[in-house]
């Protein structure tokens, strides 16, 4: 069990979640609480002021947005002793309600656990074969990975954390036209030439699961 007097924390929830987390930490100083909504401040915080722990609500360390949060901080060098968790409730069962616990001190307190021991995604990801057809946003890409809630492409095209996409998979069975928003965005730069192109996370809304896991059983590299 951490207490949060002694640490500096940086809480990131889901917006169904937010406010009972600023509830439960209202008390107590050294912790900053963000909605995913307020991803990329978020992430410029904990950048600027390096906390002891990152925690985050179940629900968002299941987005692709929290799976790239997580890979940020652990490729970060500055970040080395900043901590990654997810907040649970007292007796480590689901659903995570946000409810006080009294620390040796008598201070309210919460429970943490690892995050690696939890995982980031909700479904199993897919590496896709390299001839599937995909499109974003109408211009030609290329799927790396699939999971029945986001895939990772790569497009000559420029997109930002947050914004809206629409990506369409094709094969001769299906056309699947899905709309996401963007969770993370890398520029990548050829050797020995001017183009460029991005690589980045999207996070499917209102897919249908079941053809997106069809489409990864036909298209998965062996």
């Amino acid at each position: 069990m951490l207490t949060t007097t002694t640490e500096h924390v940086v809480v990131i929830a889901s917006a169904s979640a937010v406010s009972n987390w600023r509830v439960h930490f209202e008390a107590q100083p050294h912790t900053l609480i963000f909605s995913e909504a307020d991803f990329v401040v978020a992430l410029e915080t904990i950048l600027s002021e390096r906390p002891n722990v990152v925690a985050l609500d179940p629900a968002f360390a299941a987005t692709a947005r929290g799976a790239a949060l997580v890979a940020r901080i652990k490729g970060e060098p500055l970040l080395n002793g900043c901590e990654v968790t997810t907040l649970v409730g007292e007796n480590g069962d689901q659903p995570f309600v946000a409810t006080s616990a009294q620390g040796l001190d008598g201070k309210s307190a919460v429970l943490w656990q690892p995050l690696d021991t939890c995982g980031t995604r909700r479904s199993q990801r897919f590496e896709i074969q390299s001839d599937v057809d995909a499109k974003v946003n109408g211009i030609l890409g290329r799927l790396v990975n699939l999971s029945v809630s986001g895939s990772q492409l790569l497009a000559p095209i420029r997109v930002r954390p947050a914004e809206g996409i629409r990506v369409t998979l094709t094969d001769e069975i299906s056309d699947l036209r899905l709309a996401g928003i963007i969770a993370w965005v890398n520029l990548e730069v050829a050797a020995r030439s001017v183009s460029q192109r991005y690589r980045f996370g999207v996070e499917f809304r209102g897919a249908d699961p079941k053809l997106l896991e069809n489409f990864c059983l036909r298209h998965r590299q062996e």
